[in-house]
C-alpha cells in the first residue's frame, strides 16, 4: 500500500513542478492542496488519510491538539525549520518527524526592498494607472539614499 503525501498551501501548484518527485512516486501518492485549511476542524479533515504533509507556509497551525487527530500522521516536513507554528514537542510524543528543507534568509530582505522601492516610487498607483488608461505618470518619486 503506498503512503498518503499531503502537500498544503501550494497556491501556485508549483510543489510538484519545482522539485523531481519522481524518485517517490512509486511507494507515495502525493496530493497538492492549493486552498487554505483554516481551523483546527478543516486540517483534520483533510489531512486524515495521509501519513506525510508537507506544508510550504507557516498559515496552517500544527499544535498538540492538531498533531491528536492526526493519528496516521508519522512525518511533517517544512519548507525552513525556521517554522513557529509547528509544535516539535507534540510532534514528537505522537511519534511524527518534523523535518525541513534548507532555507535562506534573504527573500525577506529582499522583499522588504521590494516593498520600500516599491513605495518609495509609488509602483503600484502608476502601474494601476497605466493599466487604467491613465493617469499615469502623475507620482513623482522618492530618493531613499540617506533616508532612514
Amino acid at each position: 500500500m503506498k503512503l498518503r503525501c499531503a502537500v498544503i498551501e501550494d497556491f501556485q501548484s508549483a510543489a510538484t513542478t519545482v522539485a523531481d518527485w519522481s524518485p517517490v512516486t512509486a511507494d507515495v501518492e502525493v496530493v497538492t492542496f492549493t486552498e487554505h485549511l483554516g481551523s483546527t476542524e478543516e486540517v483534520a479533515a483533510a489531512l486524515a488519510e495521509f501519513d506525510i504533509v508537507v506544508t510550504l507556509r507557516e498559515r496552517v497551525p500544527f499544535p498538540a491538539e492538531v498533531f491528536a487527530l492526526l493519528p496516521r500522521l508519522r512525518l511533517l516536513i517544512a519548507s525552513g525549520m525556521r517554522n513557529s507554528v509547528i509544535d516539535f514537542a507534540a510532534a514528537e510524543r505522537h511519534g511524527v518527524t518534523v523535518c525541513g528543507t534548507a532555507s535562506s534568509s534573504t527573500p525577506p530582505v529582499e522583499l522588504t526592498w521590494a516593498l520600500l522601492l516599491g513605495l518609495a516610487r509609488s509602483i503600484v498607483p502608476e502601474a494601476n494607472g497605466l493599466r487604467a488608461e491613465g493617469p499615469w505618470q502623475s507620482t513623482l518619486g522618492a530618493d531613499l539614499h540617506g533616508r532612514t
